[in-house]
């Protein structure tokens, strides 16, 4: 990748390690300790550290290399190990194989992609440098705060969840109690369940850990809110489980059995990349065959507009699937959304799809303030000139207009400088390295942003309030003979 996405991916890790969110198994151990700044003399103090290292990055070249080690032969070159090296024959001697293979190994893991490595440790030192504090860590610690656990036993994908049983309130509030359901009962019991025949294997529970949460591993402190369970209101036993990893919920229709919630779960969890609420997809299918209207055919809009939309990605910047649902980006991810203009500079490096759900829904946002400010506003309009009133509403204030972009905001955002601005705009503000107010010009203590939902509502409300205001000025100041020839007229009516 080109230095820039590498410096923006670096952002994004640092992010990530700073939310505590686990980077799993995708990265190899050289880079975090390229990152951490710790290569030098951990991985290439010997050869048999590098071979270690490179076991994580190669692993069929590591063991060819380390069968070099325990009988050297004869009639190798260095360039073999290290092109750049000059084609000189190496000893079949023990220390000069080893000088040759850590040459090999120097080569393989760091010189042919170390401008990459160096733009990817800048961005992911450019808001706080985390090296002294990652150093300090060992090799093995300093995976598993990265990486996470990626191998989940099943007393701790028990503890991952605050059950339903744990007090009344909880009880009460998942319903299933209420529904005479067991199915919290027999998830337990599927989780404990020893055999990978009827409970779950150690990839099951990782796939499982993914599905409910959004995470590829679990965190080494452990998550910080726990999976709930509730009831999966309307479902019935033809339903597969359905899950909201922005809360780490899942429901669960009232199963009768818990082989019948062991399919549905394991059919739920293998559809975990396929699409946008596949049991609302499934349950749409079903209902449109028996010619049924339901609820599910406007969820069912959506899915067919993000598997355009995904299908139509032809620069994903990850394996397909990887993070299909907005809801199963971690939370550093929030920041990637969607602006009419693309920049490849900055936008290869976040997944398209994201993009295009948060697309979705701004859009959403548009049509309802178009609706009220076209056919809505028709209305209105016919009323204010029945009432003899102006039929034009005054303009928007301008706390409605983004400062960036001067446009009316769909997702305005609080920053750090106190002003509010359309959050892609001002994400993107942020990503071509502006760390300055857009208002102020001064500098921004932080990039951190949080939702104005007061402003959001007044945005939406905006023409509906005023037209009230108007009519309201338009009741209150009737001239009093009018108002009393009005009621003169309804008592001599009666």
């Amino acid at each position: 990748a080109d230095p820039q996405s590498m410096n923006n991916i670096g952002r994004i890790m640092c992010r990530c390690v700073l939310d505590d969110q686990p980077l799993g198994r995708g990265l190899g151990r050289f880079v975090f300790e390229f990152l951490a700044d710790t290569h030098e003399w951990r991985v290439f103090k010997d050869v048999h550290s590098a071979l270690a290292v490179l076991s994580d990055f190669d692993p069929e070249l590591s063991q060819r290399w380390a069968q070099l080690l325990v009988q050297p032969p004869a009639g190798l070159t260095l360039d073999l190990f290290d092109p750049d090296a000059a084609e000189e024959e190496v000893p079949p001697e023990s220390a000069a194989m080893e000088r040759a293979v850590l040459a090999g190994c120097r080569h393989k893991l760091l010189t042919i992609r170390e401008a990459s490595l160096r733009a990817l440790r800048d961005g992911f030192t450019e808001t706080i440098d985390l090296r002294l504090q990652l150093g300090a860590l060992s090799a093995a610690e300093l995976l598993r705060m990265l990486r996470g656990n990626t191998e989940l036993s099943r007393e701790q994908l028990l503890g991952c969840f605050a059950w339903p049983d744990a007090s009344v309130s909880a009880e009460a509030k998942a319903d299933f109690a209420a529904a005479g359901s067991d199915a919290p009962r027999y998830l337990r019991e599927i989780i404990l369940d020893e055999s990978p025949e009827t409970g779950l294997g150690s990839l099951a529970r990782l796939h499982f850990l993914e599905w409910s949460t959004a995470l590829t591993a679990l965190p080494c402190g452990g998550l910080k809110d726990p999976i709930t369970l509730k009831l999966y209101e309307g479902a019935d036993e033809h339903d597969l489980p359905n899950v909201h990893t922005c809360t780490h919920e899942v429901h669960l229709p009232p199963y009768a059995t818990r082989e019948q919630l062991r399919a549905k779960l394991l059919l739920a969890v293998e559809h975990r990349h396929d699409g946008f609420q596949m049991s609302n997809l499934l349950r749409f299918l079903r209902t449109a065959r028996s010619g049924a209207a339901s609820r599910c055919s406007l969820e069912f809009g959506v899915c067919m507009n993000i598997f355009v939309l995904f299908d139509s990605c032809g620069y994903l910047c990850c394996p397909r699937g990887t993070a299909f649902r907005s809801s199963n980006l971690p939370r550093f991810l929030d920041f990637a959304h969607c602006t009419d203009k693309y920049d490849p500079a900055v936008d290869d490096c976040y997944l398209p799809v994201s993009k295009a759900l948060t697309a979705a829904r701004l859009r959403k946002e548009q049509q309802a303030i178009e609706y009220d400010e076209g056919e809505g506003e028709q209305k209105r309009r016919a009323e204010r000139r029945e009432a003899g009133l102006p039929e034009d509403l005054p303009e928007r204030p301008a706390e409605h207009l983004c400062p960036i972009s001067q446009d009316t905001m769909l997702d305005p955002v609080v920053a750090a400088d106190g002003f509010s601005y359309e959050r892609s705009h001002f994400q993107q503000w942020i990503y071509r390295g502006k760390l300055t107010s857009p208002s102020t010009g001064l500098d921004l203590p932080s990039d951190v942003v949080r939702d104005n939902h007061n402003l959001r509502k007044l945005i939406r409300e905006y023409a509906q309030t005023e037209h009230d205001k108007m009519m309201k000025l338009a009741r209150d100041f009737v001239p009093p003979n009018a108002r009393a020839a009005a009621a003169a007229e309804a008592r001599a009516a009666k």
